[in-house]
């Protein structure tokens, strides 16, 4: 929309595609590795009951994105919570669209008002939903509204600028009053579909008041500006003065932090709070990582040790709000009779500790949280260990962390492992899923009855960021499971220093075969599958950027002599 020649803005385009083309090179590991993930991962959104579809806002609701009051008596909908910006936008926006005969002959907003339809039609329905569900990754947002209303706030501010420098440059014109006239239109009628689409809904006296509040500041402040840009008497600009400042807190006050006042007037605005302190210390917390021998997971009952919290300590769990999850683990995890929340929080019950044992014990939990309320004796699967901010309790029976048997079993489907472990002996054992036998044919040789399997923790386990490396004594041909989440082909197995292949054990772990009793140092590093190949996009993307600016300051400093 430049009103620049033809050949300088193909010029401009062309540089611009460039520059992109660079940039997709340069953060090739980034986009590469989570294109990769995401193909292979489990999100909610593959679950058709989670969540409820694309959420769009209706038309109606079009001045809730101006003031979130209008969203915020909408509360029986839980899915607004779309962010909103205030009426001092809501006026330069109507101001330029009052003045649009105008405003077309500026370029800029012309693209600027066009690039807001996309995030606009998309935010209030005019894109429809059945259209986004089969765009990909647009159709995982879900929250529609939310998410876009953000980038349409954005484009907001933009054309709010156009149209309230027109209302200054235009004071004195005579079209002014005119162009006034079809702002205040154009509000009553985003009033009007707001309140005919939310007929049926009760709003309180607060909302009535408030929204009164601001319509009258609507209206007036655009005459204040005119009245000041036409006194000369001192008196009087200071008066006009003071009433813009008044008229400008009526339109923003409620935005800012307010004390303490009442219920009824605290829950429309904001008041701070006295946070949590997220780094307080725990000494249940400290106790547990003092056993620094062999890797374990920790779980809380209840809402102790919240899910995806421990993380803050620096603890292993065994879940938590995960964009992407393993699908293999969350398979396996679904099968197993925990609580759950919100599609992805595991809950565990203590009264279900019985049940449940056996699995975490398997998930390698080593470690319990719970409330001093309950009584210890009434956990006989566990031991207690200390009563600190919190009861710590051992599991007596905890898988390792990674172990060698000389047995496999073999099971149909997770239903049937899941069985497998409920009703075992309680004591480490592999299995691996009939369908990948013909993948993995020399796991057949080591098929065997269960019951006089050899057992062999590991030890000497040293972990990284993104490796996990310990030391076992084999007795035997055999398997060495590692429960850690399986994803295929994205790491980089060494067993006593030569590359060796890995596969998929007890569903959702990895396991190595040995073919001799020895000693062996295994080490299994994070490597995604096209990484490498991420790598030298990269260093490509570099080189390449470095030429073009190196080219580009040469031919400055030749044109510059």
């Amino acid at each position: 929309f430049s009103s620049q020649e033809i050949k300088a803005k193909l010029i401009k385009l062309l540089k611009a595609t460039a520059a992109g083309f660079l940039f997709v090179l340069i953060t090739a590991p980034i986009w590469h590795t989570f294109n990769d993930a995401l193909e292979s991962a489990y999100t909610l959104y593959n679950d058709p009951d989670y969540p409820p579809g694309v959420v769009q806002n209706p038309s109606g609701l079009l001045i809730g994105l101006f003031d979130e009051i209008f969203y915020r008596q909408m509360v029986h909908n839980e899915h607004i919570f779309a962010p909103a910006s205030n009426f001092l936008l809501l006026l330069g926006v109507l101001w330029s669209i009052a003045c649009l005969k105008y405003m077309l002959q500026n370029r800029t907003y012309i693209a600027v008002g066009l690039s807001s339809l996309v995030s606009y039609g998309l935010v209030f329905g005019a894109v429809p939903w059945e259209l986004i569900q089969k765009i990909p990754y647009l159709r995982n947002v879900c929250h529609v509204d939310n998410t876009f209303s953000a980038v349409l706030i954005v484009h907001l501010f933009l054309l709010a600028g156009f149209g309230l420098k027109a209302c200054w440059d235009g004071l004195k014109t005579k079209e002014w009053k005119f162009d006034w006239l079809v702002a205040l239109f154009f509000l009553g009628m985003m009033l009007s579909l707001y309140f005919g689409s939310t007929k049926d809904i009760p709003k309180s006296q607060f909302f009535y008041g408030y929204v009164a509040s601001l319509v009258f500041c609507f209206i007036l402040l655009p005459w204040i500006l005119r009245w000041l840009s036409q006194v000369s008497h001192a008196t009087i600009q200071k008066m006009l003065i003071t009433l813009l400042v008044v008229v400008m807190i009526l339109l923003h006050w409620r935005h800012g932090m307010h004390l303490h006042l009442s219920d009824s007037f605290d829950k429309y605005v904001m008041n701070p709070q006295l946070r949590s302190n997220m780094q307080a210390p725990s000494e249940a917390i400290k106790f547990i990582k003092s056993d620094v021998i062999n890797p374990f997971r920790a779980v809380g009952f209840s809402s102790n040790l919240f899910a995806g919290y421990n993380a803050a300590y620096g603890i292993e769990g065994i879940n938590g709000p995960d964009a992407l999850m393993n699908k293999h683990y969350r398979q396996l995890v679904k099968e197993i009779p925990f609580d759950w929340n919100w599609g992805w929080r595991i809950v565990v019950d203590e009264k279900k500790l019985t049940e449940l044992r056996p699995f975490l014990d398997l998930l390698n939990v080593k470690y319990y949280l719970a409330s001093h309320e309950g009584n210890p004796a009434e956990l006989p699967e566990l031991r207690l260990l200390g009563a600190f901010d919190l009861n710590v309790y051992t599991s007596r029976a905890t898988w390792p962390r990674a172990f060698f048997t000389d047995k496999l079993s073999t099971y149909e489907s997770v239903t049937e492992f899941v069985d497998m472990v409920k009703k075992g002996d309680g004591r480490p054992f592999a299995a691996f899923q009939k369908s990948d036998s013909e993948q993995y044919f020399e796991l057949k040789d080591l098929q065997g009855d269960q019951k006089s399997r050899v057992v062999v923790p590991v030890t000497d386990y040293k972990l990284t960021t993104n490796i996990t490396s310990f030391t076992v004594d084999a007795p035997s041909k055999g398997v060495i499971v590692l429960t850690e989440a399986f994803l295929k082909d994205d790491f980089k197995v060494m067993l006593n220093g030569k590359p060796v292949p890995y596969f998929r054990i007890n569903h959702a772990f990895k396991g190595v075969v040995v073919d001799a009793p020895g000693r062996y140092t295994v080490s299994f590093s994070y490597w995604p599958r096209n990484f490498t190949r991420s790598i030298w996009m990269f260093i490509v993307g570099i080189l390449l950027m470095v030429s073009w600016v190196l080219f580009t300051l040469r031919r400055y400093r030749s044109l510059k002599i």
